[in-house]
């Protein structure tokens, strides 16, 4: 009988021993879960400032083919001007040498 008492408190003992062990574990997931949450948060806000930069690089490359184009429009402009230029320079060359043969006849 003193036996079945003896094991009957060794399995008590265990059992408290198992049930504080397990709270210990649960509260040390809990602690676990809620570092996780923490760092997810970190995370999705770093997310969202890479999306917000990849954003920003979007908008100024966009910005930056606007203005090659730009450029690019306005070099043709340039040329036309030049060509024109060119043009007009030899249509005054033209006159003067009219002109110059004429004052020599």
């Amino acid at each position: 009988m003193k036996d079945l008492v003896f094991q009957e408190e060794q399995i008590k003992g265990l059992w408290e021993r198992d049930k504080r062990e397990f709270r210990s574990l649960v509260k040390c997931l809990e602690e676990r879960e809620i570092q996780l949450e923490s760092k997810e948060s970190l995370l999705q806000g770093r997310e969202k400032e890479v999306i917000e930069k990849e954003n920003g690089v979007k908008s100024r490359d966009k910005v930056l083919d606007e203005r090659e184009s730009n450029l690019v429009a306005e070099e043709k402009v340039l040329e036309r001007w030049k060509t024109e230029l060119s043009i007009r320079e030899g249509m005054v060359d033209r006159k003067e040498k009219i002109r110059e043969f004429n004052i020599g006849l």
